[in-house]
């Protein structure tokens, strides 16, 4: 309680220094932040051929010289700016509260200061009639409201709290997004974002924290124990939520285009190397190359609340099941990834009279390749997935514009984004009104590597052993010809783990394609299936091999000639790199290559050798024995 009180009152009135300056407005602003509005990475584009940048973001500002660029052109940027020149309106229904994190009497925050792990946790009281501003709509249905000079980051928004809301919306905030854009790596004035000379091509979607999130162990710890009548959490529970939430990656800086990664800031896993050149440190979303990512929108209003499954999740593997909320519309939607990877239930998803949820399992071996929709009265109300091979399943009710998406490379749905409405009202549904499909590359073993010496020291560690002998006497006075012939059966199981693999799903085919010459002498194996490889990670063959062999003895007279044969039986555990490529189109068209590690374990059988001694027989016919 002490430490939260102390770290609560950290906070100035007039925001915080922290990171660069605050950039002084030359125009009136409601209120203005540092960054874009919503979640995920946007993607933009030019949507004219002609572009007049600004000295600075605001309409007046002097104009900078005019941009010839590709209409559809990617631009990059390295500063954004949201502002709002007319705040919305929130009437309070009744006595209520407003709670979030308190940013202070500002009129303007840098990102930093935004994400600061000083910004106190507060609960504001609002009497009924009271009219707060409503500044900015935030991700995940927050919002940044402005409730006596203070400026509270709530989530969700006020509108959205109770059944009914508290707050009434009686008009929504007007803002204005900028960007600063990059030629060449060289910043060239501000553009603004407005839907049509610069618009969105789509987002990335990698996680980002949220400011609570980002806070020091010690003001978490304050925070659970100051708001533990809300939270409610045991004291066990609060020590694995710090642990969890030290562990997390940093947020993303504010640029556009290609990200540095593709995948969140996982902590790498640790390689095993043969010998051969080190095998990549990779994290989940190392492990796919990214080819195309439309988006398909209705409309986002007030109450649309973004969702995108966790990288972590989407990593475990291929789409393998597709689950739709709605009937005529799409109102919720829920993905499995691999064998285990459950996706959340996006969207609308309580229970509802007449609403039901459908499945769809992805026929095991295909991958979704096509996807149609159609939007009606600004929601999505239609969704059918195609595979590679054809099999088809269709959701809702088709009707109104339609669309269709799919990668001309050949890349297979990877994930599912996009906005859907949460909020009751008359004139809205509660359904998903913007989808972002996500298509990734397709991918194969193209060639495995293993260190043949490591087999070598393998063998000559290991010492002969005996596996048969044979005695052949001869009481006659006749030399003998007979024939040492044995027959041995060795059971074996080879298994064959690809480590690191993070979702990857590989046939036996493959692995027999590829990995054909790690079996001995260079012959054909058939691989079953064992309980791991639905992760696409193990593939394993129990079999019994035989060992024969007929050698021709010569017996002289009167002797006794023994027979004895030693091999070379050892257990191999040999580290081996594969490398997977990502192509487009052909295999022969590769865009990205990795080198993962992998184990081979086997059984093996060298060296048989046979050893013959013969004896001399002495004494009487029947009573003979060795000399």
């Amino acid at each position: 309680m002490v430490l939260a009180f102390v770290l609560a009152g950290l906070a100035p009135a007039t925001g915080w220094q922290e990171g660069r300056p605050a950039r002084p407005a030359k125009a009136a602003a409601v209120f203005e932040i540092d960054m874009w509005p919503g979640e995920g990475r946007p993607d933009l584009v030019a949507g004219s051929a002609a572009l007049v940048p600004r000295a600075e973001p605001h309409r007046d500002a002097p104009a900078a010289p005019v941009l010839h660029v590709e209409k559809g052109q990617a631009l990059h940027f390295d500063e954004t700016l949201h502002r709002t020149t007319l705040a919305g309106r929130l009437r309070a229904r009744e006595d209520s509260h407003v709670a979030g994190r308190r940013l202070g009497p500002v009129s303007r925050l840098s990102r930093d200061d935004y994400y600061s792990d000083r910004v106190p946790t507060v609960s504001l009281p609002v009497p009924a009639g009271l009219v707060i501003d409503y500044l900015q709509s935030g991700a995940e249905g927050g919002c940044l409201v402005r409730v006596r000079g203070e400026v509270i980051d709530t989530d969700p928004c006020p509108d959205l709290v109770g059944d009914p809301p508290g707050f009434a919306l009686e008009s929504e905030p007007r803002t204005e997004w900028w960007v600063r854009v990059l030629i060449d790596g060289r910043p060239v004035g501000w553009l603004l974002v407005d839907g049509k000379k610069v618009r969105e091509r789509g987002r990335t979607f990698a996680p980002r924290p949220s400011p609570a999130l980002r806070m020091s162990p010690a003001r978490l710890v304050g925070l659970v124990f100051q708001r533990g009548r809300v939270m409610k959490y045991p004291p066990l529970a609060v020590v694995t939520l710090v642990a969890a939430f030290v562990s997390l990656p940093a947020a993303n800086g504010a640029t556009s285009g290609p990200s540095a990664a593709s995948g969140p800031g996982a902590t790498s896993v640790p390689t095993v190397t043969s010998g051969l050149g080190a095998a990549q440190r990779v994290a989940p979303g190392d492990l796919w190359f990214g080819t195309i990512s439309p988006t398909h929108t209705g409309r986002i209003h007030s109450g649309c609340k973004q969702f995108a499954d966790p990288e972590e999740v989407v990593g475990k593997g291929p789409i393998t099941r597709v689950a739709v909320y709605g009937t005529e519309f799409i109102h919720g939607i829920r993905l499995r990834y691999g064998s285990d990877g459950i996706g959340l239930s996006h969207g609308f998803t309580e229970p509802v009279s007449g609403l039901s949820w459908a499945e769809w399992d992805v026929p095991d071996g295909e991958r979704i390749t096509r996807v149609e929709g159609a939007i009606a009265r600004d929601y999505i109300v239609w969704l059918r997935f195609v595979t590679d091979r054809g099999t088809e399943r269709e959701f809702g009710k088709k009707r109104g514009r339609t669309f269709v998406v799919s990668d001309p490379g050949g890349g297979a749905l990877r994930t599912i984004s996009g906005w859907a409405n949460h909020k009751r009202h008359p004139s809205l549904y509660r359904a998903v009104t913007s989808l972002t499909f996500q298509f990734g590359a397709p991918y194969f073993i193209k060639k495995i590597d293993f260190d043949e010496k490591a087999l070598d020291l393998a063998r000559l560690k290991a010492a002969p052993e005996q596996c048969a002998s044979q005695d052949f006497t001869n009481e006659t006075s006749v030399e003998q010809a007979a024939s040492y012939t044995n027959t041995l059966t060795l059971a074996k199981e080879t298994r064959v783990t690809f480590e690191s693999a993070f979702g990857l799903r590989f046939t036996t085919e493959a692995w027999i394609e590829a990995g054909g010459k790690l079996v001995k002498g260079g012959g054909s194996m058939s691989f079953e299936s064992s309980a791991e490889v639905r992760s696409g990670r193990s593939f394993s063959s129990s079999r019994e091999e035989r060992v024969s062999w007929s050698v021709p003895v010569r017996v002289p007279p009167h002797s006794r000639v023994v027979a004895s044969s030693t091999w070379r039986k050892y257990p191999v555990s040999i580290p081996f790199t594969y490398t997977v490529a990502w192509y487009v189109g052909s295999k022969d068209n590769i865009k990205k290559e990795v080198k993962l590690p992998g184990l081979y374990e086997d059984v093996r059988v060298d060296d048989l050798k046979h050893d013959f001694k013969e004896v001399k027989l002495t004494g009487e016919p029947g009573r003979r024995g060795r000399e």
